[in-house]
């Protein structure tokens, strides 16, 4: 049972782990303001992006 348990923490943590990794590298993507890098942003970032037109790179939402 035991080994079950190590199983499911090791799935769930490397599941994080990607999903915080890909994030961090939609943010850290260079963009400029138009409809294809919006989009590009939005995508990468799960639906919940955009292109930070002052910093010129995408911002992933969090909520």
């Amino acid at each position: 049972m035991k080994f079950l348990y190590e199983i499911v923490f090791i799935a769930l943590f490397l599941t994080v782990m990607i999903a915080t990794h890909t994030e961090a590298g939609c943010e850290d993507r260079p963009c400029k303001p138009s409809p294809v890098y919006d989009r590009f942003c939005w995508k990468c970032c799960g639906g919940k992006g955009k292109c930070d037109v002052f910093k010129a790179h995408c911002v992933c939402s969090r909520g």
